[in-house]
């Protein structure tokens, strides 16, 4: 059985200009939505790295979302630790009923935390599966993480010139950029990130 102890939580200046992003852009309804939603994504990455015997260091929250520092872990508690937090975000979307803005929120947080691409929570499972049956599984990884930024880059330049969605797309794009371009993938097992 293990007990809960007190976190350290570092708050980077990041973390509050992403807060005041989101307020100067959307009600504060959406924010809390968000926010709620965050938590209970979070929650799940550190419930499940708990319950496989992963020691948590820390966790970080900063302008590219929240950074959970967790100790090595085996392959299979790796992906189930990664795979926890969208569980968490798709669990919220059965609360629907009660909280409709929460649930919308967490279904686009599992949503986008399931694209294959490092280091979300996707790119991260898809690395820890292939590193673990093929030999070559780093560079499989690579190439389907690539194709998938190159998709997103279409979708987004279809976006802009044939839909006319105006900046948006190209907005969403560099935000899904800045998000997902700071983590290469590695089979080797060490100190574990999850996003």
């Amino acid at each position: 059985m293990w007990k809960f102890q007190r976190l350290p939580i570092d708050l980077r200046p990041g973390f509050f200009l992403l807060l005041a992003a989101g307020l100067l852009f959307f009600p504060l309804p959406w924010v809390g939505a968000w926010l709620l939603a965050v938590t209970v994504h979070e929650t799940f990455h550190l419930l499940a790295a708990r319950l496989s015997g992963g020691a948590v260091g820390g966790i970080a929250l900063g302008g590219g979302g929240v950074e959970i520092k967790i100790g090595p872990l085996e392959p299979k508690q790796a992906f189930l630790t990664a795979m926890a937090g969208p569980l968490g975000s798709i669990f919220l979307v059965f609360l629907a009923p009660w909280l409709p803005r929460t649930a919308v929120c967490g279904f686009l947080q599992a949503v986008f935390n399931l694209l294959p691409i490092m280091p979300l929570d996707g790119g991260r499972a898809l690395g820890v599966l292939l590193c673990r049956f093929l030999k070559n599984g780093r560079r499989v990884a690579a190439r389907v993480e690539n194709g998938t930024i190159f998709l997103a880059f279409a979708a987004c330049v279809y976006g802009f010139f044939r839909l006319e969605l105006g900046i948006f797309p190209i907005l969403l794009l560099l935000l899904f950029l800045f998000k997902t371009g700071k983590i290469k993938i590695s089979c080797k097992p060490g100190l574990q990130r999850l996003q």
